[in-house]
């Protein structure tokens, strides 16, 4: 079984921090990824989300690197 977050994490975090204005931190990255709402799947839905959204969602058991990556990445309007 997987997690699948709904928003997915990297939407959630994207309208964070455009709300903000300019980067989050860790720790608020941290905070909106333990207060998101999810639930369990089956691997193989999750795995055939990701086509289907045009995006690989955060790994939430490394969030704070893999946002940074996202962003690196210029997957944000912000990046």
């Amino acid at each position: 079984m997987a997690i699948l977050f709904i928003p997915s994490l990297a939407a959630l975090l994207e309208k964070a921090e455009a709300q903000k204005g300019y980067p989050l931190t860790q720790h608020e990255v941290e905070t909106l990824r333990d207060g998101a709402t999810c639930i369990s799947v089956p691997d193989e839905l999750l795995r055939s989300m990701d086509p289907l959204r045009g995006y690989q969602d955060i790994d939430p058991t490394k969030c704070w690197e893999a946002w940074r990556d996202h962003r690196l990445a210029g997957n944000t309007r912000l990046a």
